[in-house]
């Protein structure tokens, strides 16, 4: 009897979702490119470039498989990343980071998600060259130097509670990326 009752149950849960409606709310500014620079040398990266800038130049790098630099531009994407994941207030904006990376994934073929990898894996081996090479730009670039829209605008409070304090009163800016560099090897 009970499979009797949860047979049409299933039909109509799988029907349903071919004749559901999805509809995607997007934010002004949300996971947003602001600056365009291609796949250039580290040496003229600025910490005004934001995660956003980052994967797009990832795909511009990829496409011409210059991965080693964009190895250096995920691992910008990802400590910029953390650091605004830190200080932004809205919990459900911390997602964005989460989002932005997926959807840099989706962008990449096959053969250039496994360049990428593979270029990126040098870059996490500690005191590798191309790790060195990587914390020394990283740790002369210093933080982050933007507001991070494209996090705040991903977060749920961009529809509903704008709120007068998007980023955490008071956040320990130097402290945290001190911690951020120590994790990831550059202290």
């Amino acid at each position: 009897m009970k499979s009797l009752v949860i047979l049409p149950v299933i039909l109509w849960l799988s029907l349903s979702s071919v004749y559901a409606q999805v509809t995607n709310l997007s934010a002004d500014g949300n996971l947003a490119v602001t600056n365009e620079f291609g796949c250039i040398p580290l040496s003229e990266v600025k910490s005004s470039y934001t995660p956003p800038d980052f994967t797009r130049a990832i795909t511009i790098c990829a496409e011409s498989q210059e991965y080693p630099r964009a190895a250096d531009f995920l691992g910008l994407a990802i400590m910029y990343g953390m650091q605004d994941r830190d200080r932004v207030s809205d919990d459900t904006a911390r997602q964005g980071l989460d989002v932005l990376f997926q959807n840099l994934m989706v962008q990449l073929s096959p053969e250039q998600r496994a360049g990428l990898i593979d270029a990126f894996d040098n870059v996490l081996k500690v005191n590798s060259p191309a790790h060195v090479s990587f914390c020394d730009v990283v740790t002369q670039l210093g933080k982050p130097n933007y507001y991070p829209m494209y996090m705040v605008q991903h977060g749920i409070k961009a529809f509903t509670n704008r709120s007068d304090r998007p980023l955490i009163q008071d956040f320990p800016a130097e402290r945290n990326w001190a911690d951020i560099l120590v994790q990831n090897g550059c202290l």
